[in-house]
């Protein structure tokens, strides 16, 4: 969705405070620095840590946000396609958060499926992904599509590889939306 404009901000502002999420990721930031005062005008309160990757130009940029008075964060990692950060529960138990924001043109996602599989290696077991893969599994996940291409294939294969689970969305049948009805689809943990 992207957090450049002004107008876009105020929405994720609005969402956060209806919403009160203990952790937000803004995927296209388009964004190269990020700092406090563009934080807080999304975050709901003063009490906020972030890491980001900066954008490329105005192209690409995750931002990931979270209220250290719930989320304890331990560590984090930042890759050519990811942020991800290691969370320690109330429990104490240790899990990853990797958001993903895959490259547009397959001739870059050798690179994408070998970051992801190193992040694999680092998080193991205990590991939750999701963002914008910019890629499908298969034609049924894709309006209009009626082929299987290559990129489909290997990111079909790589789900298999590292054994991930893909959850069914249970709000919508696609997960992307241009926000021209005004709507949102958001994933939510208990």
């Amino acid at each position: 969705m992207g957090g450049g404009a002004a107008r876009k901000r105020e929405l994720i502002r609005k969402i956060i405070r209806k919403e009160k999420p203990d952790i937000v990721v803004i995927l296209e930031t388009k964004k190269q620095l990020i700092d406090r005062r563009f934080v807080a005008s999304m975050w709901k309160s003063r009490f906020v840590d972030w890491v980001c990757l900066p954008s490329n130009g105005r192209s690409g940029g995750i931002l990931v946000l979270w209220d250290p008075r719930v989320v304890g964060v331990t560590d984090n990692l930042i890759g050519e396609f990811s942020v991800s950060i290691e969370i320690e529960g109330s429990d104490q138990i240790r899990w990853w958060f990797s958001a993903i924001y895959g490259p547009v043109h397959s001739r870059q996602r050798e690179l994408f499926w070998e970051e992801i599989a190193g992040l694999h290696s680092i998080c193991g077991d205990k590991w939750c992904l999701g963002g914008d893969f910019n890629v499908v599994r298969n034609t049924g996940e894709k309006l209009n599509s009626l082929s299987n291409t290559t990129s489909m294939s290997c990111f079909d294969k790589l789900i298999g590889e590292l054994r991930l689970h893909d959850p069914p969305l249970l709000n919508a049948k696609f997960t992307w939306s241009n926000f021209r009805a005004q709507t949102f689809t958001y994933c939510g943990c208990d």
